[in-house]
């Protein structure tokens, strides 16, 4: 980041939750949501990952599980 926007960053941290939260969503609001190119490699993925799951290659977990184990990094 440059000088100015790093500083921006530093002083958009000291706001309060709620303000930080408002000011994220208004700049987020800018940021285009995807391409084209974008939507079709997630396509693509999202594809891949199903066919994986059908043939049994990988295994998955329950979204307890996923939750668990993010609560527990989160935690360290």
């Amino acid at each position: 980041m440059t000088g100015p926007t790093e500083k921006l960053y530093e002083d958009a941290l000291a706001l309060p939750e709620e303000d930080r939260e408002a000011l994220a969503l208004r700049i987020l609001a800018t940021v285009p949501r995807s391409s084209s190119e974008s939507d079709a490699a997630w396509r693509e993925e999202v594809i891949r990952r199903v066919e994986q799951i059908r043939r049994g290659e990988v295994e998955t977990e329950s979204w307890d599980q996923v939750q668990a184990q993010l609560d527990d990094a989160l935690s360290r």
